[in-house]
């Protein structure tokens, strides 16, 4: 098998140019699905990427490219992804006695790829700061894990976690990674909703389960 280097010099690697990276993103999962073998390592993968996908996809790549500081970065994590796939690809059209002697190097290449895919998207100005949203405890429970990712993904992301229950709060607050900040949610008025948004400035605002307030969801499409 290619070493992870080389395979972005591959010829076939020209078929997935001018895919953004939620598409190659997309493209690796349903490779993922469908692998014959290193099944474990190739999901693993492709969930790890699934998320970023979801965060891109809510960021809009169309628009992150407007600002000057962020196509270069961009198109370097596009390259990664596209090796991604490569790497993916590789584990349904070769034999399956040639991977299981490169086993090993797989699993190598796998690392090295979510490293570098990681780093690419560490150099990528997304967002200023997250902002979770869970109406009560049992949804918080489910939030934490994806907080944990963000703040190990990005270290330093500044990440704002609400809830609007005291039995949350009691909780939540001593489980959530150091540095994010906890506090109620706002009441869901626009006077309330257009001052919390404009103290806080959240570029990306997540809301867990059934918790859509109308006022809050016009405040943030119209600050975008």
């Amino acid at each position: 098998m290619a070493s992870w280097d080389n395979l972005g010099e591959l010829s076939n690697i020209a078929q997935l140019t001018g895919l953004d990276a939620v598409k190659l993103i997309s493209l690796i999962v349903r490779a993922a699905s469908t692998a014959r073998l290193h099944k474990r390592n190739c999901r693993r993968f492709a969930q790890h990427l699934k998320l970023i996908g979801g965060l891109l996809e809510q960021l809009r790549v169309s628009e992150l490219r407007k600002y000057p500081e962020t196509p270069e970065p961009l198109e370097q994590l596009e390259d990664a992804l596209r090796r991604g796939y490569l790497l993916v690809n590789s584990c349904q059209d070769h034999s399956y006695l040639y991977l299981l002697a490169m086993g090993w190097n797989i699993i190598y290449q796998f690392r090295k790829a979510q490293s570098e895919i990681d780093n690419y998207l560490c150099l990528v100005p997304l967002i200023t700061l997250v902002w979770f949203h869970a109406v009560s405890l049992g949804e918080g429970m489910v939030a934490l894990p994806v907080v944990r990712h963000c703040v190990r993904l990005r270290p330093g992301l500044p990440v704002l976690f609400t809830t609007t229950t005291l039995s949350s709060s009691e909780v939540i607050m001593n489980l959530l990674p150091d540095g994010v900040i906890y506090q109620f949610a706002p009441l869901d008025c626009p006077t309330a909703i257009d001052s919390f948004f404009g103290y806080w400035k959240p570029s990306l605002v997540l809301l867990l389960k059934s918790e859509l307030w109308p006022n809050l969801i016009m405040s943030a499409a119209a600050k975008g």
